[in-house]
C-alpha cells in the first residue's frame, strides 16, 4: 500500500497522504456519482461553522472545525452537505490516548452538526426521512482505522455505532488477511455512503412535496429543524482534552460498538 521508501510513522500529514486520503478518494470514485467529493487536508467543516455562528455571536474563522478530510455530497442549487469527517490522531503507531479520545469527542459534535444541517435544509420532510440517514466519522489512530456512524432514530436520541475496525496494511504481501479485510471494509463504506446519499435525495423530495402542498396554508406538523436540535459545542484541545485519556470508546460486541445518548438545547 505504501511507497517502499515512505515512513507512515514520520508525521500525521505524511500518514494521511500515504493511506487514509488515497483510500477515501478511491471510495468516492467507486460510487460512480460526481455529486460525491472528497476534500483532503485541513478542511473546514461547514455544518459546524454554521451552527457555531448561530450560537456564538463573536464566532471567528479561527474557531472553525478543521478536519483531516471531508466527504461531501452536492444535492441541488449549490447546497452541499457533509457525510463523512476524517480525523487522524498522530502518525502511524504514534497515537496518544488523550489525543485519540479528544478527536473522538470532537468528531461526535461534528456528526451532530452534520445531522442538524440536514434538518435545517429540509425542515418539512418527515422524521422517518432523517432517521434513515447515517453520517460518518473515520478515526485513524495507531495501526487501525475505525468507522463510526451517527443516526437519530427518534427525537433527542443520537446513536453512534462502530461500523468496522480494520488494521492498516503497511505493505502488500501475498495472502495478507489484513489487506483483504481492509478492502472489504472500505467497499462497505462505499455502499454506506451511497445509501445515505439516496436517503438524502428522498428527504429532499419529501420536503419539496410538502412545501408545495402547504405553500399557502399552515404546516400541520412540527418542523424537522425544531425536532432535531442537539446541543453542539466546539471542543478545543488545550481546554477540553485534559482527563480524556481513559475516555476512548471500548466494546467487545463482535467487533462493533454502539452507544446512544440524548443531547438537548
Amino acid at each position: 500500500m505504501f511507497h517502499p521508501n515512505a515512513d507512515p510513522s514520520h508525521s500525521e500529514s505524511g500518514y494521511n497522504s500515504l493511506l487514509p486520503h488515497p483510500t477515501l478518494r478511491a471510495v468516492v470514485a467507486a460510487i460512480s456519482n460526481q455529486q460525491f467529493q472528497f476534500v483532503p487536508g485541513e478542511e473546514q467543516l461547514v455544518a459546524m461553522s454554521v451552527q457555531l455562528k448561530r450560537r456564538l455571536p463573536m464566532f471567528s474563522e479561527r474557531e472553525a472545525y478543521n478536519a483531516d478530510g471531508v466527504v461531501r455530497l452536492t444535492i441541488d442549487k449549490g447546497f452541499t452537505t457533509e457525510l463523512l469527517v476524517l480525523e487522524t490522531s498522530r502518525a502511524y503507531n504514534k497515537a496518544e490516548k488523550t489525543k485519540s479520545a479528544y478527536d473522538h469527542h470532537k468528531a461526535m459534535f461534528a456528526l451532530l452538526a452534520m445531522v442538524k444541517a440536514l434538518a435545517d435544509k429540509y425542515p418539512m420532510a418527515y422524521f422517518e426521512n432523517i432517521a434513515a440517514i447515517k453520517v460518518f466519522f473515520l478515526h485513524v489512530y495507531d495501526d487501525k482505522m475505525r468507522l463510526w456512524s451517527m443516526s437519530t432514530p427518534r427525537k433527542d436520541v443520537y446513536i453512534m455505532r462502530r461500523e468496522f475496525s480494520v488494521h492498516v496494511p503497511i505493505c502488500i504481501e501475498e495472502r495478507d488477511p489484513h489487506v483483504v479485510k481492509y478492502l472489504k471494509a472500505f467497499w462497505s463504506l462505499k455502499d454506506l455512503l451511497k445509501k445515505s446519499g439516496e436517503s438524502i435525495m428522498k428527504m429532499q423530495q419529501a420536503h419539496k412535496h410538502a412545501a408545495r402542498i402547504y405553500r399557502y396554508k399552515k404546516y400541520p406538523r412540527d418542523l424537522l429543524s425544531d425536532i432535531v436540535n442537539p446541543a453542539i459545542v466546539k471542543l478545543t484541545e488545550s481546554k477540553n482534552s485534559k482527563g480524556m485519556h481513559d475516555q476512548l470508546p471500548n466494546s467487545s460486541l463482535a467487533g462493533s460498538g454502539t452507544c446512544s445518548f440524548e443531547l438537548r438545547q
